[in-house]
């Protein structure tokens, strides 16, 4: 019997005869009978009339929807175990790309969607003053913030705070820990309540009151006191004055990780500096209900003019800015963050269209048992509705495995944004991320199925039920893969190409000079209490005899001092201005570091003019001196010698000895600020010590630190770091994103290739016949595999085309967040299309090559 005579019979018999059926139809016909309402034969005559009103209530009803769904859910489950193989892959490529979204959302989540952890933390700003460019200074004058305390009405409490440091001692071996230094206000604006004890009082923070009084945070009560609740009343020395504690803080209360105590901020204390010109204070805000941030920043700018002739003549255009406090502390993050998103959605895309892909061709496949199903009356409805709850179960059960791969991820994309996001904000499993992880993988389910559950609802029985897979239908099926194919590798390439701009943009910034030689220098801070050492030549007396000591220790090449240290996350400015020029602008703002020692040697700073300063400068009967750098000297002394010229800084005369090279203080990415380098005589501050061996540094700290605990048993050694350290951590954030971009970059390019792969074996297996043909007509292998390859090759170099143009629209929105590299890099461009295009080929070609070498008489005969 032909095969038109049997699948005329199968379809027109009545009842199908069982001897044809195979029983993976049986099992279907079961499913659809179990899910099927009976009705008794001899009513059907009664019902006919309300046939369309009953398959409406029918379609409706929830009893018959839950029956419908079991029974989908069921065949799904069995379909499903059938084809292990194609069921983990599947699964394996879905967690991938979920596991990514969520962990990348999660981040999103707890940084820019959810609010900080205070209440009604909408209330919470930060106010700034700005410089004359309109940008925020960082910092405030302690007269501007009494300004606004006394003047404002939109304000529930403001509250003024201040990083300090401050020796440990009597506890062990001395520390250096951080602190606070904060009004009253201050926890109350946050709304923060101590969990043991209690806050400061007002009067704590009057020169009047009792002011040595501190509160501790969860974390330093943890680590040194155990958590004992007997804390309250003891006695922690601080630069050897004794504080007694009254309280400690709840867990992360605090948005600054470092922080360790908190002590009050002395508003009226005698030698406290509350003028309108000096800035080192931040001010927080808890605005009263109703108000918005605009409106208290207008009436705050309204102050400032109206008391404009108090202010400093250099702060004319000055002005203020009242920015919500989580806009300050992510706000500089959502540009990364935003980019992260949408590489990861290009990932979960580009795992859609793989899995969509595998499903057409198991659909392929799985045709004729499609075509038996239609032929005895399965609705496309119902062969869409399996077909897509298939797709929803291998979407939900590649949820429930990407989320075990989230929480891996989330574990390192913590380890990768500590520097960036304080504790209090790092990524964590919770219902929103859980809901959108749910929502995103019935989405997908949805997007990957629908494509092949719409082309098997219209197969074409009488085709299928023929085993006619070699004609027209073939290249139709075989055109849908290729547009997936085509949209993988367009998705792949926009990904790569954004990974090669920033590993570009990356490389750039790694070649910048900074100014200054980073290897095999150690650095660490020195803080002095001033019961010990009341005078700044008492503690300029304990640094030169340290220095001293430090440079006789063997593999020490030079040893210095300075305050700040490039890249320590530290500034400090001062205007400056020529005696010989009045007539020039009073406001010339200049970074200013106070050396001593060998500084410019140990940091290898290039000396172009005059001399440095030398150990006769660090007297105080010495003569003011300054070394300037280069771009001082251009700005203030163009077409002069700057050497001998003196200037006006800091209420006294200086006179120029040298000119030095340019240094980066702050990052690699900003051109670097006029900075001018004085004696630490005349500029004291606690000074940073930096040693320059012949080896390794880190072989040192042993011995530095025994070295300073012989000088003084008191006296800590903070922040100990090596330069190379800390340049890379300025460069932690753009490394980040170059790490999760290139990681997302390298599965896009796999599952690419694992597509690839897959559709190319498929369409081999489905053109045996064909090629085995041409094989037997007296086609070489090399014709075959060359075949072969052009026709894979085709959608692979179109969908890399299709990402070019889209990539060059898309990247150029992240232009900004590049240095030095232009969106359109042709070496990016080059090095990514050349890279696809050659993976992609190794990928076809071996299974070009096994089709070559297919025996054309074994083909034939199977076929």
């Amino acid at each position: 019997m032909s095969s038109e005579e049997r699948a005329s019979q199968i379809t027109t018999a009545e009842p199908f005869p069982t001897h044809y059926r195979p029983r993976h139809f049986n099992r279907s016909l079961r499913a659809q009978r179990q899910s099927t309402v009976k009705i008794p034969r001899h009513s059907l005559f009664f019902l006919v009339p309300f046939i369309p009103i009953w398959q409406f209530v029918s379609a409706f009803s929830p009893l018959v929807f839950s029956l419908l769904m079991l029974s989908d859910l069921r065949y799904a489950f069995r379909q499903l175990a059938k084809s292990p193989g194609f069921t983990a892959v599947a699964i394996a490529t879905l967690a991938i790309g979920i596991g990514a979204n969520t962990a990348i959302f999660s981040v999103v989540n707890s940084a820019l969607l959810q609010p900080l952890p205070y209440s009604h933390p909408e209330q919470l700003v930060d106010v700034m003053e700005t410089g004359s460019e309109g940008r925020p200074n960082g910092s405030v004058s302690g007269g501007a913030f009494k300004d606004w305390r006394e003047h404002s009405s939109k304000f529930a409490r403001l509250a003024i705070c201040e990083d300090i440091r401050r020796n440990l001692t009597g506890v062990g071996t001395p520390e250096r820990i951080t602190g606070l230094q904060a009004s009253a206000d201050y926890l109350p604006a946050l709304g923060i309540t101590p969990i043991i004890g209690r806050d400061f009082s007002s009067s704590e923070t009057t020169a009047s009151g009792n002011n040595q009084v501190i509160l501790l945070t969860h974390q330093f009560w943890k680590s040194h006191y155990s958590g004992d609740a007997s804390v309250i009343g003891r006695q922690v020395s601080l630069d050897q004055i004794p504080y007694t504690v009254i309280g400690v803080l709840p867990p992360r209360a605090l948005l600054q990780d470092d922080i360790q105590f908190l002590v009050p901020n002395v508003i009226d204390a005698p030698g406290t500096y509350w003028g309108r010109d000096a800035h080192w204070r931040r001010v927080v805000g808890r605005l009263l209900p109703g108000i918005t941030a605009d409106s208290a920043q207008t009436e705050l700018r309204g102050i400032k003019q109206r008391l404009a002739a108090e202010y400093p003549s250099w702060k004319e255009k000055w002005s203020v800015a009242v920015t919500p406090l989580q806009e300050i502390y992510v706000g500089g993050t959502r540009p990364m963050f935003v980019l992260l998103l949408g590489a990861v959605a290009l990932v979960l895309l580009i795992a859609c269209v793989n899995v969509s892909n595998l499903l057409l061709a198991r659909g392929n496949a799985r045709s004729k048992e499609i075509a038996v199903r239609m032929a005895l009356g399965a609705g496309s409805w119902r062969i869409v509705r399996h077909m897509l709850t298939e797709s929803i179960v291998l979407a939900l059960s590649g949820c429930a495995l990407g989320l075990l791969f989230a929480s891996v991820c989330m574990d390192l994309l913590t380890r990768l944004l500590a520097t960036q996001l304080p504790e209090v904000l790092h990524p964590h499993l919770d219902l929103h991320v859980l809901s959108f992880t749910i929502l995103i993988a019935v989405g997908c389910g949805v997007i990957f199925g629908i494509l092949p559950a719409l082309r098997a609802a219209r197969a074409d029985v009488n085709h299928a039920l023929k085993d006619s897979d070699h004609g027209t239908a073939s290249r139709s099926k075989r055109r849908s893969q290729s547009i997936l194919v085509v949209s993988g590798f367009a998705f792949t390439v926009m990904l790569l190409i954004g990974a090669g701009l920033f590993l570009r943009s990356f490389t750039r910034v790694m070649e910048v000079d900074p100014g200054f030689n980073p290897r095999n220098v150690l650095a660490f801070d020195l803080s002095f209490p001033k019961a010990k050492y009341p005078g700044n030549e008492d503690r300029l007396r304990f640094t030169t005899n340290l220095i001293d000591r430090i440079r006789a220790l063997p593999g020490v090449e030079c040893v210095g001092a300075a305050s700040p240290l490039p890249m320590s996350g530290r500034e400090r400015g001062e205007s400056l201005r020529r005696t010989d020029k009045p007539q020039l602008p009073e406001q010339y703002l200049v970074g200013v570091s106070s050396v001593c020692g060998d500084y410019f040697s140990a940091l290898g700073i290039t000396l172009l003019r005059g001399r440095v300063i030398t150990e006769a400068d660090n007297v105080p009967t010495a003569p003011p001196v300054l070394v300037i750098d280069a771009r001082v000297a251009q700005e203030q002394f163009p077409d002069e010698n700057p050497i001998g010229q003196r200037v006006n800084f800091q209420g006294k005369s200086y006179e120029i000895v040298g000119v030095v090279a340019p240094v980066r203080h702050r990052d690699l990415e900003h051109q670097p600020r006029p900075s001018v380098y004085g004696p630490q005589a005349q500029l004291y501050n606690d000074p940073s010590i930096v040693v320059r061996s012949v080896q390794s540094p880190s072989s040192l700290i042993a011995t530095v630190r025994k070295t300073i605990l012989e000088a003084d048993p008191d006296q800590p050694i903070a922040n100990v770091r090596t330069l190379e350290q800390a340049v890379h951590q300025v460069l932690d954030p753009r490394r980040t994103v170059l790490m999760l971009l290139g990681l997302f970059a390298a599965i896009a390019v796999s599952l690419a290739c694992i597509g690839i792969y897959g559709v190319m074996s498929y369409t081999i297996g489905q053109r045996a016949r064909e090629l085995s043909i041409r094989s037997a007509l007296g086609a070489q292998r090399r014709d075959i595999t060359q075949l072969v390859l052009i026709g894979a090759m085709k959608p692979s170099m179109l969908g890399i085309a299709v990402g070019l143009a889209a990539a060059s629209a898309l990247t150029r929105i992240v232009e900004s967040q590049l240095f030095e590299v232009k969106a359109s890099d042709p070496l990016v461009l080059v090095a990514s299309v050349g890279l696809l295009g050659a993976v992609a080929a190794l990928t076809v070609y071996l299974p070009a090559r096994r089709a070559a070498k297919v025996d054309p008489i074994i083909a034939l005969r199977a076929d």
